[in-house]
């Protein structure tokens, strides 16, 4: 009982999304941050398929099949995953709305068997967020500083090649 009191704890202190499957897939845990992030309450998913419950989708949109998402990888590969921002993905809530997430894939092992995974994840819309807003940043400034440069070597140009007349200089 005190062992389970103190995972419950662990489980609860975690800040980040945190869901335990089983061989199967099936959901046997999660951290309260994960049904915070996600919708779900484990009394609602527990015992189901993850695959069935949260969808994971690209950056393109399309859903993820089965056999590429990184928590059923693990399962059939006993192999650590670990997918930050240069790899996004993004978590499907109960309200179908989505968000990217940076995750953590890990097997559980037993005697040398797989008999579950542990999915981390963070929701990282506050980084793409700020990278984007960069990338516009350094887009505009480029073009800003770009378009008189242009227009001097243009007008230089004009005045070098006789297009706007005899060029005299005044000593």
């Amino acid at each position: 009982e005190m062992a389970r009191a103190k995972d419950e704890a662990t489980l609860a202190s975690i800040g980040d999304g945190m869901i335990v499957v089983d061989e199967k897939g099936r959901v046997v845990s999660m951290s309260k941050v994960t049904e915070e992030m996600l919708g779900w309450t484990l009394s609602e998913i527990k015992g189901k398929n993850f695959y069935e419950i949260v969808l994971v989708v690209d950056e393109k949109g399309n859903i993820l099949p089965k056999e590429e998402r990184p928590l059923y990888l693990a399962l059939d590969t006993g192999k650590n995953s670990s997918f930050s921002t240069a790899t996004t993905y993004y978590y499907t809530r109960k309200n179908g709305a989505t968000f990217p997430v940076s995750l953590v894939v890990a097997p559980i092992l037993f005697e040398g068997k797989i008999i579950g995974a542990i999915d981390n994840f963070r929701d990282i819309t506050k980084e793409k967020q700020i990278d984007k807003t960069k990338n516009e940043f350094i887009s505009l400034v480029s073009h800003q500083l770009r378009t008189p440069l242009t227009a001097i070597s243009w007008y230089t140009e004009m005045l070098l090649s006789g297009d706007v007349g005899r060029l005299l200089l005044k000593q």
